[in-house]
């Protein structure tokens, strides 16, 4: 009797455990995620190697996630912040 609801039980485990499931690498996301470690990156290579400044432009499809420049547009213009429109 207790063989025949722990086989059946062990079976949907097993089933429940083999079902395909979006592994973490798939996940989209989202844009205010993707924003945030951006922004944080684009503010520590700024900090960190003493660059004049960095531009991000990312793009899925055709939705523009993150366009920004972080730093100084020249280094003898300290006033001048980098925008994403900034020339090199």
């Amino acid at each position: 009797m207790r063989n025949a609801f722990i086989l059946p039980l062990a079976t949907v485990v097993i089933l429940y455990t083999l079902l395909p499931l979006p592994l973490k690498a798939q996940m989209v996301p989202d844009r205010p995620a993707i924003v945030r470690v951006v922004d944080s990156l684009g503010n520590d290579a700024v900090k960190a190697n003493r660059i004049a400044s960095v531009s991000v432009a990312m793009v899925r499809a055709a939705d523009t996630l993150v366009l920004r420049a972080w730093g100084q547009a020249k280094r003898d213009e300290p006033a001048r912040a980098a925008d994403a429109s900034t020339v090199y």
